[in-house]
């Protein structure tokens, strides 16, 4: 059976419960999950590639829906460039 989790999401203001069904799962390469909620569907891909001496993140998300999101594309860049920007802080933290 494929994994389920569901995410609380803020969509302008406005909170929504997406539900996750993992797709594929391959520890330290790639996670693809299909999402849905009430505002919107679509899915995220994640996948992680050595690089030299460090690790490159690829990050995808696609969505659709019949909401008047406009404005939306832009505040979700910055959004997640601040994401990206605390995931690799947290990773790049030495345990104590």
């Amino acid at each position: 059976a494929k994994h389920r989790f569901t995410e609380k999401i803020n969509l302008l203001g406005v909170c929504f419960a997406l539900y996750h069904r993992v797709q594929i799962a391959n520890r330290s390469q790639e996670l693809k999950t299909m999402f849905t909620c009430a505002a919107l569907d679509g899915c995220m891909h994640f996948q992680l590639r050595e690089v030299g001496s460090g690790t490159l993140l690829r990050h995808t998300l696609a969505c659709q829906t019949d909401l008047p999101l406009s404005g939306l594309h832009a505040r979700m860049l910055d959004s997640t460039k601040q994401a990206m920007s605390n995931l690799k802080q947290h990773l790049e933290q030495v345990p104590a």
